[in-house]
């Protein structure tokens, strides 16, 4: 996968990609399963990188799957098209009826932290500092925080980032305080790298329409 990722980004001609990789199957001697994922790798880059339709290109690589894994790609393809079209209103519906209780005052505090940081953010600086946060970690961080403050970090994804962070939330295991703590570690490791850096800037006081602070713990 990262040879022909390579391959593809330096501009290598598609008969060169093909060759590149059909020796390295060669070599490498994948059976089964491997043989298949190996396949899958080239022909969805070269879909890719000719520039084929996406549904098109989903649909035949849908093709090279067994029946049932199929079905179960389709299934997790509703949902999230599902979350994808799920009004404000109705996402947090689905937040208030698994909201969480945290009950260790370090989880607390470090939540507090963090959405204070998060709203001395200008939204430029917000943008920035999702390009650096993964879903599952900004998953976990709109989980903890509260409505105004998780929708200060929604409202600059994309429909398809909501939809993977609300998969997250609700269709796999709960989010524990551990996981919470963690992930709010690390992005508030973000902000002071990116704020060292000068690529994001951090205003001197909450802007009215924020959340009102302290929240007791």
């Amino acid at each position: 996968m990262k040879l022909l990722v390579k391959l593809i980004v330096d501009g290598t001609e598609p008969a060169l990609v093909v060759e590149i990789a059909t020796n390295e199957y060669w070599i490498n001697a994948p059976e089964g399963v491997h043989a298949m994922m190996d396949y899958m790798y080239l022909r969805g880059l070269l879909g890719i990188q000719a520039g084929e339709n996406n549904r098109t290109l989903e649909e035949i690589l849908l093709s090279l799957l067994p029946s049932e894994e199929r079905k179960e790609y389709k299934s997790q393809n509703r949902t999230k098209r599902q979350f994808a079209i799920m009004s404000r209103k109705e996402i947090e519906e689905k937040f208030a009826a698994g909201s969480p209780s945290f009950q260790d005052k370090d989880v607390l505090e470090n939540i507090f932290s963090l959405e204070k940081q998060i709203c001395l953010l200008p939204e430029r600086s917000i943008q920035r500092l999702l390009r650096d946060v993964d879903d599952r970690i900004l998953a976990a961080c709109a989980y903890a925080f509260k409505e105004e403050t998780r929708w200060k970090i929604l409202d600059h994804l994309s429909k398809r980032r909501v939809a993977a962070i609300m998969e997250e939330i609700l269709c796999g295991t709960l989010t524990s305080e551990k996981e919470v703590l963690e992930s709010i570690k690390k992005v508030g490791f973000v902000i002071s790298r990116l704020q060292e850096d000068g690529d994001i800037t951090v205003l001197e006081r909450v802007p009215s329409t924020s959340p009102e602070y302290p929240r007791s713990v």
